[in-house]
């Protein structure tokens, strides 16, 4: 009775135990596939490599120069500005990476920035012109600095204004036989060489200052080499110089533009000494005197004369220094 017992017992144990590690198994298959993560999560997607394209860096140089800018078209200005560069280097240089930059110098704006790709090249001696519309800028007409930097970010070359004078262009001008440079509004002279200025010093002889539009005013100067020069004046500086700035005398530096022969367009001056005071006065004076006090001394003359024969007088001490 009791091995038949004992048997039962062992026969339930066993199945127990069976079914336990039936159950246990089941369970962990569930377990692990409720907690498994997404693949799309856990594995990582391989990215199609893309070669995305990149700007070699262009040549260094110090000679590249803005030599030009048209801020203020006549009429709308979109589309219609432009920068101009000129290289003086003797070699083709390729502007990768260069930039040029816009910047408002009243206002502490981010500046407009024109960065160049490794296609731009401006050749030896010869002028790169930025139209606004290719390059997708657009100039200030009041306040603007324009500066030019290579790929490492020095700066080159820069040119700026307060006003821009509509229809002109500001310039970069050399002073023949000088080193210096300057900047100064005149007609637009795009992907062409900019005019040549001349100083001219010497003293003024003499000088026609008209009112008059279809009078022609003009300074005639001679130089220190007794050389005399005539010198135009543009409607522009007509009107500063009607109130008697320069006079006659006056030693004088002249910035000019060249004309026909030993002719010159007045672009600016600069008095290096004054003609003494009072010259023109003293000398109108002078005048005056003579035309007023003449007649009276002739006058008094031909009266003492007259009255006591002073001819006679002088006639007989003649004689008598004669005998």
């Amino acid at each position: 009775m009791k091995n038949k017992q004992i048997k039962k017992i062992t026969s339930v144990l066993i199945f127990l135990s069976i079914f336990c590690q039936i159950s246990y198994v089941s369970m962990a298959k569930t377990t692990k596939s409720t907690t498994k993560t997404p693949a799309a999560v856990t594995k990582t997607q391989k990215l199609k490599k893309v070669k995305l394209p990149t700007t070699k860096n262009g040549d260094l140089a110090d000679n590249i120069l803005i030599s030009e800018i048209f801020p203020n078209p006549k009429g709308t200005d979109t589309g219609q500005e432009w920068i101009e560069l000129f290289n003086k280097e003797n070699r083709n240089i390729n502007l990768g990476n260069w930039s040029i930059s816009i910047n408002n110098t009243s206002k502490n704006t981010k500046p407009k920035i024109i960065k160049f790709n490794d296609k731009t090249i401006i050749r030896a001696n010869s002028y790169l012109v930025l139209d606004s519309s290719t390059y997708k800028f657009s100039l200030l007409n009041t306040n603007c600095k324009i500066e030019l930097r290579d790929f490492v970010g020095k700066s080159i070359n820069s040119m700026k204004y307060e006003n821009s004078e509509e229809n002109l262009s500001l310039s970069l001008i050399n002073i023949l036989g000088t080193n210096k440079n300057i900047t100064t509004w005149t007609t637009a002279t795009k992907s062409t060489a900019n005019p040549i200025y001349y100083e001219i010093s010497g003293e003024i002889k003499k000088k026609h200052i008209s009112s008059d539009k279809n009078i022609q005013s003009f300074i005639e100067i001679t130089t220190k080499d007794n050389k005399p020069i005539t010198i135009t004046i543009s409607a522009k500086n007509n009107s500063e110089l009607l109130n008697g700035t320069l006079k006659e005398k006056d030693q004088v530096l002249f910035l000019t533009e060249k004309n026909k022969g030993e002719n010159y367009l007045l672009i600016s001056f600069k008095i290096i000494k004054k003609a003494p005071q009072n010259t023109e006065t003293d000398q109108n004076k002078e005048t005056w005197i003579y035309y007023i006090f003449a007649p009276i001394i002739l006058g008094l003359i031909w009266l003492l004369n007259k009255t006591f024969g002073l001819h006679r007088s002088i006639k007989d001490l003649c004689n008598i220094r004669s005998s």
